[in-house]
């Protein structure tokens, strides 16, 4: 049976199909329905997934970057509970007091912006969760990251709605060691196509467990069933060996006649491999 965050993801897919328009330059238009008019059913499911996918990280804020990434990124904050800090493009006069400060390029826009966030709002108490709209060569999201890391506070991961897959921002952030979930990734596209990466997604907080513990299993199975066999071969031999050695039957010990016990009496065990 199907998650619900796969059907919410199959969605999504759909609806890039179905109204996403490719433009020259690689770049994919989907301003119908997700960062120019925005589809408030369709992003409430992804902020449920978001949710689902970082549920075992102790959230505090969700850092996003202006524009696009705002919508989302307050969306799924209900589901979190926690406020959203969005960096600014350029500096105001309602911004006060310390700034953390990087620079970013955009990838659309072919520009790069002095990007600040002022220090009263992220502190090294937090816990982090970066949300964007479109990973391509990673250049917002290194910056996002680079004023976490001046902030000192902690970086949970990163929410991602559509990566393309063929750019190397998405693995140059998990070089990173950077928890990156991305609900689609495009792995290719030209002016009439688009091919989707195949997703599973596995819970972080329950997976290492229940590897570990079926290795653990299957470690003791195996120990027992040797240890088992070499006890029972041993009393086996041994009781051969008292019988052929008794008064009235006494007579040099064969080798023969201890591999004929032995095929005389095979070893089963319940559950044992054929």
């Amino acid at each position: 049976m199907k998650r619900k965050g796969d059907i919410a993801m199959q969605l999504l897919k759909e609806r890039i199909l179905k109204d996403g328009v490719v433009k020259p330059g690689n770049i994919l238009k989907v301003d119908s329905f997700l960062n120019h008019q925005m589809d408030i059913e369709l992003i409430n499911e992804i902020g449920k997934e978001f949710k689902a996918r970082f549920s075992d990280c102790p959230i505090t804020k969700i850092l996003t970057i202006e524009a696009s990434g705002i919508g989302i990124a307050c969306i799924a904050a209900q589901y979190f509970h926690v406020p959203v800090v969005f960096a600014k493009k350029s500096q105001s006069v309602n911004l006060d007091g310390e700034m953390y400060c990087t620079k970013i390029e955009s990838f659309t826009h072919k520009k790069v912006y002095d990007v600040i966030i002022s220090k009263k709002f992220l502190s090294p108490e937090d816990h982090v969760l970066l949300i964007d709209d479109f990973l391509a060569n990673g250049c917002a999201l290194l910056g996002l990251i680079d004023i976490v890391k001046k902030s000192g506070a902690t970086l949970e991961g990163a929410g991602i709605v559509i990566e393309k897959g063929f750019q190397h921002g998405g693995q140059q952030i998990r070089d990173m060691g950077v928890r990156l979930e991305s609900l689609a990734i495009i792995d290719s596209m030209t002016d009439d196509s688009l091919t989707f990466r195949v997703l599973i997604f596995r819970r972080q907080n329950t997976s290492n467990h229940q590897t570990i513990t079926g290795i653990f299993i299957l470690l003791t199975y195996f120990h027992f069933t040797y240890v088992f066999s070499f006890y029972f071969r041993f009393m086996l031999f041994h009781c051969s060996a008292a019988c052929y050695c008794s008064p009235g039957f006494l007579r040099p010990l064969q080798p023969e006649f201890l591999l004929c016990s032995l095929q005389a009496h095979p070893l089963e065990l319940p559950g044992s491999f054929s």
